[in-house]
């Protein structure tokens, strides 16, 4: 009669644990990205990142990201990097359990918005952000003896056996539908020199692109 009871106890403890966990990934993780995430990317990159809404659904497998917003870094005039209206995730929770094949039901992103920027001082605004996640040389410290270990070939194979093959993945559907946003400040100067006039105008380019796709894989018959 005891174990019945604790079994029940452990029972309803795991019950309210998972019930706990999908509240909290289904309401909570908006906060979490405001409260954590954004904070990290301003300190790292120098970006502003808004989220207006982030959940997860254990039991049906999706994910939702909802009003995403990258800002630019200091030194351009255009206030968003990147902006995203909605990305809808749902995951073969089968095959994930399992440990084999991670199957991408779906994945749509809907009205993403990439503006890339080259401003007067032929500064790229992708260019800085992506700088400012890689590791600076020597930032880990080492004199001579950093100097001899990048010269007897040990570090590049430390590399190369850390590469190894993509995990398996198979995606049943994919839609995108995104916009491509180029404003070059410096080519529009030189535009206005070569013309004689004082527009002031950046030259800008704009490419709408969407993307369908079915049945993609990193495994298979090669």
């Amino acid at each position: 009669m005891k174990k019945k009871i604790i079994l029940a106890v452990l029972l309803l403890a795991l019950v309210g644990a998972g019930i706990g966990l999908q509240a909290y990934l289904k309401h909570g993780l908006t906060g979490a990205i405001r409260k954590y995430a954004a904070p990290a990317v301003q300190e790292k990159a120098g970006v502003t990142l808004e989220v207006r809404q982030a959940g997860v659904n254990l039991l049906s497998g999706s994910a939702v990201l909802e009003g995403v917003e990258v800002g630019n870094p200091k030194g351009f005039a255009e206030p968003t990097l990147f902006k995203m209206g909605a990305c809808n995730l749902d995951v073969g929770l089968a095959a994930l359990v399992r440990g084999k094949i991670a199957q991408v039901q779906n994945l749509t992103v809907k009205d993403a918005v990439l503006t890339v920027v080259r401003n007067a001082d032929d500064g790229k605004n992708v260019q800085k952000v992506m700088q400012s996640f890689e590791d600076k040389p020597g930032a880990r410290g080492g004199g001579g003896g950093g100097g001899k270990k990048k010269t007897n070939g040990e570090q590049p194979a430390a590399k190369e056996q850390a590469a190894g093959p993509l995990p398996k993945l198979q995606l049943a559907r994919v839609e995108i539908q995104t916009r491509l946003d180029y404003i070059d400040h410096k080519l529009g100067q030189a535009r206005d020199a070569l013309t004689d006039t004082k527009k002031g105008e950046p030259f800008k380019l704009a490419l709408d692109v969407s993307i369908r796709m079915k049945e993609i894989a990193t495994f298979g018959d090669t």
